[in-house]
């Protein structure tokens, strides 16, 4: 099954999603020390984040338990869903946040829209006019996921960049 994940990495190199799943994990190198150090400020970046929010929280389990779990918030309306997990067919993904808008949809009088935290900016150009591709992509994916969820193409995205500004894609 693709991932969200996968379906951004198909920006940075398409043969890693087939190395990913079919690849021998021996042959796999190690993160390289600074590859390492991104993804400890990345998760420092998203927990200095998610501190300054109230959201309600999908619980570890299984994938059908969180997907449950996630649909049970998203039905009573929760205003923000941290690490929610959906699937449909051939995909999988799990958003930073959901963030709930008023827009009818399956769910009710409400629906959500994909959030993803990253820890750098959301643009390729200063002028704001080109969204990084492989964040694009991953967006699509959720809200790919979401309309399966809700019956609604949720035709918009935030970005919360390093400087904690949330962008509106």
């Amino acid at each position: 099954m693709l991932t969200a994940t996968d379906i951004a990495n198909l920006a940075r190199c398409a043969q890693r999603i087939y190395l990913d799943a079919h690849g021998d994990p021996a042959a796999k190198l190690p993160p390289t020390t600074v590859r390492q150090l991104l993804w400890e400020e990345g998760r420092e970046h998203e927990e200095d984040v998610i501190a300054g929010l109230e959201y309600a929280t999908v619980p570890h389990g299984t994938a059908g338990e969180r997907i449950a779990a996630t649909r049970e918030l998203m039905r009573a309306g929760a205003p923000l869903i941290y690490h929610g997990y959906l699937e449909t067919i051939g995909l999988a993904g799990e958003p930073d946040l959901l963030q709930r808008v008023a827009q009818p949809s399956l769910l009710g009088e409400h629906a959500y829209i994909p959030v993803e935290i990253k820890n750098g900016g959301a643009y390729t150009t200063q002028k704001e006019t080109r969204v990084k591709l492989p964040y694009a992509l991953q967006l699509s994916a959720y809200a790919e996921l979401l309309a399966s969820e809700q019956g609604w193409w949720p035709p918009e995205a935030i970005i919360i960049d390093h400087h904690n500004e949330w962008q509106t894609i």
